[in-house]
């Protein structure tokens, strides 16, 4: 079952919907005579996580700081002890923090 509802330009045949929905189109009011070509490829409606920086924040993420060059993706790191090396390397800190214990409910502060 259907959670949401979407209303005004944000339903699916809303003749504007195009302007507001990037990649949407509008199916035509009526189907032509004689065999229907192949429809052509759907073009992705996803963005890039740098297009969505750039998009939401007005970030290029992949632009230099200094000499506004392009920078190119190379990787990405997870391994904790990977990045302690490449920063004891680089002379940053590097030292892991440990977050503060949560603090108790309010509630228990007003009993009496």
């Amino acid at each position: 079952m259907h959670q949401l509802t979407y209303h005004g330009v944000l339903t699916p045949a809303a003749s504007r919907r195009s302007e507001i929905v990037p990649g949407a189109t509008r199916p035509p009011a009526s189907e032509p005579a004689g065999p229907s070509p192949a429809p052509p490829p759907r073009p992705c409606n996803r963005y890039s996580w740098p297009e969505l920086m750039a998009r939401v924040f007005d970030v290029e993420v992949l632009r230099c700081g200094k000499c506004r060059s392009r920078l190119k993706w190379i990787a990405a790191i997870t391994e904790a002890d990977v990045i302690a090396r490449i920063l004891a390397h680089l002379k940053l800190e590097c030292a892991v923090r440990v977050p503060m214990p949560a603090r108790p409910p309010p509630q228990a502060e007003l009993a009496y």
